[in-house]
């Protein structure tokens, strides 16, 4: 709920640039083999 009020309250834009800001001074790049893992765990679960 605090997320929801939080960004009804404040200029989506705004926090859309201090996101990117904040992810751009850090490596947020996943392991290959996370990615892999990710992968097989959701081609195994049932899209409705």
């Amino acid at each position: 709920m605090a997320i929801v009020e939080f960004i009804q309250s404040h200029n989506p834009d705004a926090i859309t640039a201090k996101l990117d800001e904040v992810y751009s001074t850090v490596d947020s790049w996943l392991d290959d083999d996370l990615i892999q893992a990710n992968y097989d765990l959701l081609s195994q679960d049932i899209w409705l």
